[in-house]
C-alpha cells in the first residue's frame, strides 16, 4: 500500500510547490528598477561566483587527490599481500572488507 500512497503523495506535494511558486511569482513581482538595478550589480555577482567556484574546486580537487592516493595505497597493499611479498595486517583489513576474507589463506 506504501508503493502506492508515497508517489501520490510527492504529486500533491509537487502540485502545492508549483502552484504556490506561481502565485508567489505573480504577486511578489519586485518592478522594473529592480530588475535593472540587478543586472548593473552582475558582473560583480559574477566575478564572485567565479572566486567561489574557483575555491570550490580547489577543495573537491584535494579531496580527490586525498581519496586517490589513499586508494591507490590500500591496493598496492592489497597486490603485496596478494603476490606473497608481505604478510596481512590490521591495516589490510577495511571497511570494504568486514569478514577479513582477503587476508585469510583460503583466498588464494
Amino acid at each position: 500500500m506504501i508503493q502506492f500512497i508515497q508517489p501520490l503523495l510527492s504529486a500533491i506535494v509537487g502540485l502545492m510547490l508549483a502552484i504556490y511558486g506561481v502565485v508567489h511569482t505573480i504577486t511578489r513581482y519586485p518592478g522594473a528598477s529592480s530588475f535593472a538595478q540587478f543586472w548593473a550589480s552582475l558582473p560583480g555577482v559574477m566575478a564572485v561566483a567565479v572566486f567561489l567556484i574557483g575555491v570550490v574546486a580547489v577543495i573537491a580537487g584535494v579531496l580527490l587527490l586525498i581519496s586517490g592516493f589513499h586508494g591507490v595505497r590500500r591496493r598496492w597493499r592489497q597486490i603485496q599481500v596478494a603476490y606473497g611479498r608481505r604478510r596481512p595486517d590490521a591495516r589490510d583489513m577495511h571497511d570494504d572488507d568486514p569478514d577479513g576474507w582477503y587476508g585469510s589463506p583460503s583466498y588464494r
